[in-house]
């Protein structure tokens, strides 16, 4: 019987690198580089279309190419969306790679490189960053892949970037199931969030209140509830339509995010036996992240 996995074409990839000023598209282009990429930066929107159009004709000669784009381009940036709208109506497929961090985030970065924000001009830091968000806001919304690098360094985001991009074998879909606390606000790159404050809190048990949800004592804690079980199987099963319905569109990356008080017991410990079970589902790889682990 003949394989019916699905692969990745032959034909050329191309990707979209863009998203705000201080969030990391150097460090994802350099990582992109290093596996294969042929990188383009700063290119004008408007160049995105013939740029492209030359690749699908020899996709041999450059399989995988990533263009960065950015404010930078002041005008030509205002033309993006068209260029996009253009590739599409011409059948080039593409992906849109959107990097995002928080306010507090981008000015330290921006203070750390003694730089002010592209857009800031005579006006404050600030000011900058929030009209660059109201630019990209359109943008944002029709990206592919929208990857919050605020609490991530440039070694984890590499790691992040090269976890995506750099595998050339059977289309996988690639989840990221995180952990997080409400009390620091919902994570901006969730494609679905759940909330399991419903479950008993370890936090109120003083003997399991130093520890984590990763540890077997709390993790046990919060599974032997009934609810808690049934409510990590049903949601394996409700999730699996709309992941075959990502594979179908072309879509390989998408963000659970599991919520509890302070991120510290309930939401790590369902993360973990949420991602054992996606893990058994076909053609896809899961990992786990904590976002809010540590900061009690």
């Amino acid at each position: 019987m003949a394989d019916l996995t699905p692969v990745k074409p032959q034909e050329s990839e191309l990707l979209v690198v863009t998203g705000m000023s201080g969030a990391g598209r150097s460090t994802a282009a350099n990582a992109l580089e290093d596996h294969g990429w042929y990188v383009v930066e700063n290119l004008p929107p408007q160049m995105l279309g013939t740029l492209a159009d030359l690749v699908a004709r020899t996709p041999q000669a450059l399989p995988k190419l990533a263009v960065v784009v950015d404010v930078r381009g002041k005008a030509f940036f205002a033309d993006i969306r068209d260029s996009l709208n253009t590739l599409a109506a011409s059948g080039i497929s593409y992906r849109v790679l959107f990097l995002d961090a928080d306010d507090d985030t981008l000015v330290r970065r921006f203070e750390q490189g003694r730089r002010p924000h592209p857009l800031q001009g005579d006006g404050r830091m600030l000011d900058g960053i929030a009209a660059e968000r109201e630019l990209l806001a359109q943008l944002r919304d029709a990206a592919d892949i929208v990857l919050d690098t605020s609490s991530r360094n440039v070694h984890e985001l590499a790691s992040q970037v090269t976890e995506l991009f750099s595998d050339s074998g059977p289309v996988v879909l690639r989840l990221t199931v995180m952990s997080f606390g409400f009390k620091y606000g919902l994570p901006v790159d969730a494609n679905y969030v759940a909330d399991v404050r419903f479950i008993p809190n370890p936090h109120w048990v003083p003997q399991l209140r130093p520890h984590t949800g990763l540890d077997k004592d709390v993790s046990d804690f919060v599974l032997i509830d009934n609810n808690a079980n049934e409510f990590v199987a049903r949601y394996v099963r409700a999730l699996e339509p709309a992941l075959e319905g990502y594979r179908r569109e072309n879509k390989h990356y998408a963000t659970i995010a599991v919520g509890c008080t302070g991120g510290k017991h309930r939401s790590v410990a369902v993360s973990v036996e949420l991602a054992k079970r996606l893990a058994q589902l076909p053609r896809v790889s899961v990992s786990t992240r904590h976002r809010d682990l540590g900061r009690e």
